[in-house]
């Protein structure tokens, strides 16, 4: 399932606005070479197995070993990637009319925005909203770079 929810509110010249969305019970396959680490290594390193903690959630690390021949392509890959992404949070504020004609303009609006700021997922992978590629297919994670956090102002002008 996948959602989303958009609030806004405005009040005398302001204006807020959040946008979300996210997604629940898909699975995802992570695609990225456990030995090597490329994804939350300390989740890894504390939960894997060794003669201490054969109850482990992974397999053990040793790249040559056989066990991490089978543990690559199986089910232990797979992993819920539920997640709640806040995409936007954005405050802005619109000067007066009677202030803006005296410039010849209608309207201005500055704001500023936070993008792609807030995560919340257990997915221990780069990013739970991983993109497909003609390689790839849906539903598979090779490491494809998390969306960009960005901090952004903005001027909007209307003649």
């Amino acid at each position: 399932m996948t959602f989303g929810i958009t609030l806004s509110a405005a009040w005398k010249g302001l204006d807020f606005m959040v946008f979300g969305a996210g997604s629940v019970g898909n699975k995802v396959f992570n695609g990225l070479n456990p030995g090597t680490f490329n994804y939350n290594f300390k989740e890894i390193f504390d939960n894997r197995w060794n003669p201490d903690n054969r109850e482990a959630k992974y397999a053990s690390p040793a790249i040559n070993s056989s066990i991490m021949n089978n543990y690559i392509i199986s089910d232990a890959n797979v992993f819920d990637a539920s997640f709640f992404k806040i995409k936007q949070i954005q405050l802005g504020y619109t000067l007066p009319g009677d202030f803006t004609g005296k410039f010849k303009v209608q309207r201005i609006r500055v704001f500023a925005s936070l993008d792609d700021f807030f995560v919340f997922t257990k997915y221990i992978g780069l990013d739970p909203e991983v993109s497909a590629s003609a390689t790839s297919g849906m539903g598979v994670d090779f490491g494809t770079y998390p969306n960009t956090r960005k901090f952004m102002f903005g001027l909007n002008i209307t003649f």
